[in-house]
């Protein structure tokens, strides 16, 4: 009991410190409650849109050289997209998948506000999906289309390609 009084006057002697601004005036008015948040936050508006994404067989003059959703085994398959970014720079991520499961990724980089960039990949027989996600994840375009086996029913042949195109790599115009 007697240390319980002695830290009980202890802690009565002891001076506090209290900041001015952290006290309101004796005779201030109470604060206004704070306004109540919305329900809902307004979407904020992605930084990135895919203004088109073409599925092709080749690119030619930066542009595709025809668009289909079938194609054969063995040869590259172009994914062509006309972005539209109102900040730059800007990541987006071609993301192709085959059988819904994610086969590769590549992340470029946009520069300007209006630009074309397309990636190429090799693939084999299955139902792939290419899709174009921006830098926070979001999902801005996808194409799905059928890889066919080289002898099996027949699919645009596909065409060179112009410029400097390696499969599995993006390629900016």
């Amino acid at each position: 009991m007697k240390y319980t009084l002695a830290l009980l006057v202890v802690f009565a002697a002891a001076p506090l410190s209290v900041r001015s601004e952290d006290v309101p005036p004796v005779n201030a008015p109470a604060p206004a409650p704070a306004p109540a948040a919305p329900d809902a936050a307004p979407a904020a508006k992605a930084a990135v849109a895919v203004d088109k994404l073409v599925l092709t067989t080749g690119i030619k003059d930066r542009q595709p050289i025809d668009e289909s959703a079938t194609f054969s085994a063995g040869f590259p398959v172009y994914a062509w997209a006309k972005f539209s970014a109102s900040a730059t720079p800007a990541t987006v991520k071609y993301v192709w998948s085959k059988d819904g499961k994610k086969s590769s990724e590549y992340p470029v980089e946009l520069k300007s506000a209006s630009t074309r960039w397309w990636a190429s990949k090799k693939v084999s027989p299955g139902a792939w999906k290419v899709e174009l996600v921006s830098d926070g994840g979001e999902s801005l375009a996808s194409a799905s289309f059928t890889v066919t086996a080289a002898d099996a029913a027949p699919a645009k042949a596909p065409a060179p390609a112009t410029g400097d195109a390696s499969p599995a790599a993006p390629v900016k115009p």
